[in-house]
């Protein structure tokens, strides 16, 4: 039998300076070969992008990317990164438009690798096209963004996270855009079950004086907030095959909450709705604040035609008023048509 006090000299034995040393050396290995494998994996896939791309016709341009950070940070750098997209003769949004950006950084610990931040420094140039042709071209100054994006080991998209400080639009030549300047645009996503939970938020976003003036007339020149939150079933779907396959598929779409502060239109709601053969059904619910004064501004100015106007004051007085100011209004959108009550107010 073996005595106690044998014990401690066994473990002493085991650990030894030289061993801990070697011990030491070995992790530091793995995490320069981790290193240097997420460096080639960023790399290689910047080139594949660019090459899948180009072969669609767009155009990419960089001064070079730069990586540093060795060993335990993986810290990305491109340059003057531009995008140009496919020329066509048509009024295609999709076409005829580029980006030209600042500098742009991704990193990551070595640590985490499958957790990515970002962020873009500098001014942002944006040329492109509207429906009828008109041509945008603009500074965003300065375009200031930062955010992460987290994947699961399988790849696909675990969290993503984007924060776009105060900036302005300025023109440069032609149209001036319809945003003049912003104090901020926020969006989240998180993923789980596969459903994504997505929540935008925006800020003090000011229009351009360009915008029609019927518009400036109803509701002014400054969208004071917005705020969306929302969950897409069928997540794995969108981002696999896109948009088209995904409103095929009876997908949904829901909201808890929603808000927009925008002059007269003071609106709060949730919504539920479900894709079948790309359009959609379900019920949205708003609560407006004083609604017969907007009304009264979009009678004015000639947007509700004659029949409608003694039908939609009788609609409003109907529904009582709520002790906050507001009138609740549940909306149905049922075989392309959508009604209050049993009143139509859009088709499809």
């Amino acid at each position: 039998m073996v005595s106690s006090k044998t014990k401690p000299k066994t473990m002493n034995k085991l650990i030894t300076i030289p061993r801990l040393i070697i011990f030491g050396l070995l992790i530091l290995v793995l995490i320069m070969c981790a290193w240097v494998y997420l460096r080639n994996v960023l790399a290689n896939n910047l080139v594949a992008n660019i090459t899948s791309l180009e072969s669609q016709n767009y155009q990419i341009g960089h001064d070079g990317l730069k990586v540093s950070g060795f060993p335990f940070i993986v810290d990305a750098k491109l340059g003057d990164a531009s995008v140009r997209g496919p020329i066509s003769n048509t009024s295609d949004l999709v076409k005829n438009w580029s980006v030209k950006s600042g500098d742009i950084r991704v990193y990551s610990s070595t640590f985490t690798p499958l957790s990515w931040q970002f962020e873009h420094r500098g001014k942002m140039r944006i040329d492109l096209r509207g429906y009828s042709g008109e041509r945008f071209t603009f500074d965003v100054v300065p375009a200031t963004i930062d955010g992460q994006v987290s994947f699961s080991i399988a790849g696909g998209l675990k969290s993503a996270q984007i924060d776009i400080a105060q900036a302005k639009f300025k023109p440069l030549a032609n149209t001036a855009p319809i945003i003049s300047q912003f104090e901020k645009i926020f969006a989240d996503i998180d993923v789980l079950n596969n459903i994504g939970r997505v929540n935008i938020s925006g800020a003090n976003i000011a229009l351009s004086e360009d915008i029609p003036k019927i518009l400036a007339n109803i509701v002014g020149d400054n969208l004071t907030a917005i705020e969306l939150n929302t969950k897409i079933d069928n997540w794995a779907l969108l981002e696999v095959n896109g948009i088209e396959t995904w409103l095929t598929a009876d997908s949904r779409l829901s909201s808890d909450y929603l808000a927009l502060k925008w002059g007269l239109v003071d609106i709060v709601g949730d919504f539920d709705i479900t894709f079948k053969n790309r359009l959609p059904e379900g019920i949205i619910h708003i609560r407006i604040k004083e609604p017969e004064q907007l009304l009264q501004n979009l009678i004015a100015n000639q947007l509700v035609r004659e029949p409608y106007i003694d039908m939609a004051k009788m609609l409003i007085a109907v529904y009582p008023t709520q002790p906050d100011g507001r009138k609740y209004f549940e909306i149905t959108i049922k075989d392309g048509v959508v009604k209050t009550g049993i009143i139509p107010i859009y088709k499809f």
